[in-house]
């Protein structure tokens, strides 16, 4: 895989994007309680937040410090394979994430989307690369420092538009597609429950 990576036309991650070291003090900005995403918030199927935990300020878990702000892209660095990666969106600006994240801030090239970024992300070329950087035992992680190592492959930029458009319109079928499963899981245990009633 590596090589067929390297016969393309790509950069490394740090090349391409800043790493966010901005933090919270746990002290300012909120009043009573703080938006705080944790790793296990992030919904793998279709890289988005499932939910938003909000936690009162004064139980703030030691690693609720990143601050993130509209479009950051924020990396699981536990499990990374796992593709815990998501965009942050507007109404997000300012949420609190887990240290257990890298965020990716400013793009430094211009020969990349932010978008795309987020979908080369989450391809099984990048997570093989972190899975074959993790070190540690029940909690394998990447370090920022060897995030920053993995190659992302650049095609031109129509391409990348091209790439982020279908994989859109991939993701917004299966939305569609679980919430009609769904529908169809709830319409049969009415009627269950009714088979059981009469």
């Amino acid at each position: 895989m590596q090589k067929t990576i390297e016969s393309k036309k790509y950069a490394e991650l740090g090349e391409l994007v800043e790493f966010s070291k901005e933090t919270w003090d746990q002290k300012s900005i909120f009043n009573d309680q703080f938006p705080y995403i944790e790793i296990s918030n992030i919904d793998t199927s279709n890289g988005e937040i499932a939910k938003t935990d909000y936690v009162p300020v004064a139980e703030a878990p030691s690693r609720a410090k990143m601050v993130v702000r509209e479009g950051d892209i924020i990396v699981s660095t536990t499990r990374p394979n796992r593709g815990a990666i998501t965009p942050i969106s507007k109404e997000q600006d300012g949420f609190i994430a887990s240290t257990g994240f890298a965020i990716l801030r400013d793009l430094k090239n211009s020969k990349v989307l932010k978008d795309y970024l987020f979908v080369a992300l989450r391809t099984n070329l990048s997570l093989r690369q972190m899975e074959q950087r993790m070190t540690g035992g029940n909690y394998p992680a990447i370090t920022a420092e060897d995030l920053k190592k993995i190659k992302i492959v650049l095609p031109e930029l129509k391409t990348q538009e091209k790439i982020v458009v279908g994989v859109k319109t991939i993701y917004g079928k299966a939305k569609r597609l679980r919430q009609e499963a769904e529908s169809i899981v709830i319409s049969a245990q009415k009627e269950v429950a009714q088979m059981i009633l009469s």
